[in-house]
């Protein structure tokens, strides 16, 4: 009888593990976040890997009903490492969930992610609004006035309108850059909106450019000196340039010219 029952026993605990074999559970391997940062640079907007960025996380909702994974809220301390990632071990998959960050330009501002089993999972901070769109975009694109400037005739001064312009620890900077991130002219805000929705400034010298689209980037002063972005419109400048006489000295239809300099 003994016996019998260890055969049993046997034959139950194989068919549990052909069982086992046969259905597996879903990995719960979870997934990882990417901090990344959308900025100017030479005037365009880039992403940059933002690193040693302290984040938060929480669990919604499950999708799709496969969702494994235990861990359902980032611990306090979560943070980037070196190379802007963070695993989330365990992390419930697939599934919504609400993220943020704690400091930074979007401090505090949380939206909802689907994320998915294994997935790397890019949470950007856009100051450009380029990336991102939508509430949690920190700035809104800016409009000049005017919206063209002819060299030959500019304007005495310029209008830019926009939101979260700032003089308090100084007047803004107004720079122009071309389509390869070049500075071509630099500028500062004379007036500033109460509201910060506006500033005018004097046009700068743009008699060197060509004629093209420009970016014109508003940045704010800050308490320690520094400037942050808030803001980039968009400006034609025409400059048409009196091509120069031609050369007497060259050869015209296969003629030489007679000059003092051959």
């Amino acid at each position: 009888m003994k016996k019998l029952t260890l055969i049993l026993l046997g034959t139950t605990l194989l068919w549990t593990v052909m069982a086992f074999s046969c259905n597996p559970p879903p990995p719960r391997e979870g997934f990882r976040i990417h901090t990344e940062l959308g900025v100017f640079a030479g005037g365009l907007p880039v992403l940059l890997p933002d690193p040693h960025r302290a984040i938060f996380g929480t669990w919604k909702e499950d999708l799709y009903g496969l969702s494994t994974g235990e861990t359902r809220q980032l611990p306090s301390f979560a943070q980037t490492d070196g190379d802007a990632l963070y695993a989330v071990d365990d992390g419930r998959a697939p599934a919504v969930w609400e993220f943020g960050e704690y400091a930074g330009p979007c401090a505090l501002q949380t939206t909802r992610y689907n994320i998915n089993l294994g997935q790397d999972f890019a949470l950007i901070c856009d100051t450009t609004c380029v990336f991102v769109s939508g509430p949690n975009c920190p700035h809104s694109t800016f409009a000049m006035d005017p919206s063209s400037i002819d060299v030959s005739n500019p304007p005495a001064t310029v209008t830019i309108n926009g939101s979260g312009i700032s003089s308090t620890y100084g007047m803004p900077y107004v720079d122009y850059f071309d389509q390869y991130g070049n500075v071509v002219a630099e500028g500062r805000a004379s007036q500033v909106a109460q509201d910060g929705t506006s500033l005018s400034g004097n046009t700068p010298d743009l008699s060197n450019v060509t004629s093209n689209t420009y970016s014109v980037i508003v940045r704010n002063v800050q308490a320690n000196g520094s400037l942050q972005y808030v803001g980039a419109a968009m400006v034609y400048v025409a400059n048409w340039v009196e091509p120069p006489p031609p050369d007497p000295c060259l050869p015209v239809g296969g003629i030489q010219p007679v000059c003092d300099n051959y």
